[in-house]
């Protein structure tokens, strides 16, 4: 009677002891986006997310934003080969919280996002933004 628990607390010291995972922290992530969606793109993460937008003088059009907790996401803005809205909807979709999810989200849905689930009796929002890339927003 005594194997299970024995075997269940080893294979957890084994797992905690061998896991080659413990300590993985995402870095900032890199986007591309159309170079015509420039200014639309940049009034969203400034004006309804509210997020730190900085432009950088640099060969390439680009745009780095900072998220409250230090997260970085890069834009770069190209001329040819950008994902379409389509590409976006089957590739990352990035979670976000906030605590003021009522504001935001009012924010976002008078905004030029294109809203596809809105939850709010579980305060949840999935959202394309502006350029394409798709948000899936909770609270804090």
């Amino acid at each position: 009677m005594m194997k299970q628990p024995f075997l269940l607390l080893f294979l957890t010291w084994a797992f905690m002891a061998n896991s080659q995972y413990s300590d993985v922290r995402l870095g900032n992530l890199k986007i591309n986006h159309n170079i015509q969606d420039t200014l639309e793109v940049r009034s969203f993460y400034r004006d309804v997310l509210g997020v730190d937008l900085h432009t950088p003088s640099s060969k390439v059009p680009r745009d780095y934003l900072r998220f409250s907790n230090d997260f970085r996401l890069n834009i770069i803005y190209q001329r040819e080969g950008a994902p379409n809205h389509e590409d976006f909807m089957k590739a990352l979709w990035i979670r976000i919280h906030v605590k003021d999810f009522k504001i935001l989200a009012n924010k976002v849905r008078g905004s030029k996002a294109t809203v596809f689930k809105d939850r709010p009796e579980t305060n949840e929002i999935y959202f394309q933004a502006p350029g394409g890339q798709v948000f899936r927003m909770g609270k804090l």
